[in-house]
């Protein structure tokens, strides 16, 4: 029995090893986010890590300054062009290696990779992007964030849908259907079929449909331990 012990416990913290670089690498390779809202709350402290901010491309803002691209990161898809909707935004200065992709372009919802510079700007060395046109059967005037436990996640094209028990006023439950984008999207940002088992509870950002029924399209969804995930929502991803 002793000379299983002595064996078979490098063999488990070699395993236990493994695991746990397969998970860090999976942490390392989602895309986890902060808002423009939270690195500016962040204050100096934004400055001394690395960041990714998620926000829309200001129309208009795109520019070409030698071999770098510089645009304004806004806050909410209205600033992007789709409305009048206030909010935050950010200078940003992209100087990667790549191209930006194409999907980058007035209005598209942007991820950017770097950090906060001593002048406010943020600089990027890599940008993600995708489509730009907002659905139109939801709102951006309709903004909202649903917090709830999670009773089903549908695993399917064209669009990943995550249904949500939501506790209103009076304490009545009420059931969600939240729509993101197609999987490979969600995989794209990290999210898989297994992220959102039954019973989990998470918050939704996102935008309810113009019919005014319980079904809204998600941006982002927040878990209990602070991280932040897009859901790749065409026209939000």
């Amino acid at each position: 029995m002793n000379r299983y012990f002595k064996f078979g416990l490098p063999v488990a913290a070699m395993l236990g090893t493994l695991a746990w670089l397969g998970f860090s690498s999976t942490r390392r390779s989602a895309s986890y986010f902060r808002t423009i809202a939270e690195v500016k709350r962040m204050g100096e402290q934004a400055r001394r890590q690395h960041l990714r901010v998620n926000g829309w491309v200001k129309e208009g803002s795109i520019k070409r300054e030698g071999s770098n691209t510089v645009f304004l990161l806004v806050e909410n898809p209205g600033d992007g062009g789709h409305g009048d909707n206030p909010g935050e935004s950010l200078g940003v200065v992209y100087n990667g290696n790549d191209p930006p992709p194409r999907t980058f372009k007035d209005r598209a919802q942007a991820l950017a990779d770097g950090e906060l510079g001593a002048d406010g700007v943020f600089h990027a060395n890599r940008i993600w992007a995708e489509c730009s046109s907002f659905p139109d059967e939801f709102d951006i005037n309709r903004q909202m964030t649903l917090r709830g436990r999670v009773t089903e996640l549908e695993w399917m094209n064209p669009h990943v849908r995550i249904h949500l028990d939501v506790t209103g006023q009076g304490g009545v439950v009420v059931n969600w259907v939240v729509e993101g984008g197609a999987p490979n999207a969600a995989l794209r940002n990290g999210l898989t079929r297994n992220s959102l088992p039954e019973g989990l509870e998470i918050v939704v950002d996102g935008y309810q449909a113009r019919d005014g029924s319980m079904r809204a399209v998600g941006r982002d969804v927040a878990f209990a331990d602070g991280r932040n995930l897009l859901l790749g929502s065409c026209g939000l991803d």
